[in-house]
């Protein structure tokens, strides 16, 4: 039987842009299927999920939008090689798709939410 691969993005990766916060950054991520970067300050983590950079929320892997990396004065403190730069995941099954390929299974139990099943797909 094959098995998918597990990610390997974990907490230690996680509490690494933790530490970040306050910090700038450059983000380098995909939005819609668009390779896209912002740079400025690291204003919240919310690890397995999503970050905030000045008033913008990126999140790691989600709808149409993930993060590939992020890097604090030229040091990459992330980096999700499983996320082409042509993204744009826009249904549940597809997203859960690269989240599993990008974190550990300890990583996946703190992204785990109920989904209504109107919206399963």
């Amino acid at each position: 039987m094959h098995m998918h691969a597990r990610g390997a993005i974990g907490k230690e990766q996680m509490d690494e842009i933790v530490k970040a916060t306050g910090s700038s950054v450059l983000v380098n991520y995909v939005d819609s299927g668009t390779p896209a970067i912002i740079s400025g300050m690291l204003k919240s983590v919310t690890p397995f999920r999503n970050i905030q950079v000045g008033d913008d929320n990126i999140p790691f892997v989600g709808y149409g939008i993930a993060i590939r990396f992020i890097s604090v004065s030229g040091k990459t403190i992330y980096s999700n090689i499983e996320i082409p730069t042509d993204y744009e995941a826009k249904n549940i099954r597809a997203i859960m798709y690269f989240a599993k390929k990008s974190f550990t299974k300890e990583g996946m139990a703190t992204r785990r939410v109920t989904i209504p099943k109107m919206l399963r797909t």
